[in-house]
């Protein structure tokens, strides 16, 4: 429990600053897909989705086009309205596949980018009942 209380007061002191400096860079469940060059870093971390930073030397992260956020997954697009946690990105052929969870289920999204946007088809990949 402390180690949760620690890691959520750890994000809500690191929202809201510049990402495109030296700085640790704090996600949950961290995912790292490298191809070409660039390194992409997914985690737990929006409300929102599921978002991305980039990074060419994994020291300096940023967001792509410089804005606060950048959703590689964004919850309009896929299943589900909350818990956006736990993603990985493969190549599989000329796509990108997100594995993540959301709402305590196992969904899946697809892409043309690593940066997304990666849409699901609206229902996780196995329904518990």
């Amino acid at each position: 429990m402390k180690k949760i209380i620690l890691t959520l007061a750890l994000l809500t002191a690191f929202m809201g600053r510049d990402r495109s400096i030296n700085e640790p860079v704090l996600r949950a469940d961290p995912y790292i897909f490298y191809e070409n060059g660039t390194y992409y870093l997914y985690g737990t971390y929006s409300e929102n989705g599921i978002a991305v930073l980039v990074s060419k030397d994994l020291k300096s992260w940023e967001t792509p086009g410089g804005t606060e956020e950048y959703l590689a997954l964004d919850k309009k697009d896929c299943y589900g309205d909350k818990w956006f946690w736990a993603p990985e990105v493969y190549k599989v052929g000329d796509r990108y596949v997100m594995f993540h969870s959301a709402e305590e289920h196992i969904c899946m999204a697809v892409a043309d980018s690593p940066l997304g946007p990666f849409k699901g088809d609206g229902r996780p990949m196995v329904e518990y009942k």
